[in-house]
């Protein structure tokens, strides 16, 4: 019985680090593509306004991207 719930436990384990592991490759994809995006030629020849837009909500979307990373952490941590 014990080794079952053992089994269980280990298994669920290797899920949830898997799903880490997924969430911070995306968030490193992200990161870089944005990184990419706000030093391209493309991007600083926009007016100053758009720019800022962006950059705004680049931020936002950095607290987005925290967050999962957060949450699923503190899955690993239970």
């Amino acid at each position: 019985f014990m080794e079952t719930v053992y089994s269980r436990r280990q298994d669920e384990l290797t899920e949830e680090w898997d799903q880490y592991e997924r969430k911070i490759k995306d968030v490193y994809s992200w990161i870089k593509k944005s990184r990419a995006t706000l030093e391209s030629q493309q991007f600083k020849s926009r007016p100053l306004r758009d720019q800022h837009v962006y950059s705004e909500k680049t931020l936002a979307d950095i607290m987005t991207q925290k967050t999962k990373i957060t949450m699923s952490f503190e899955k690993l941590q239970v």
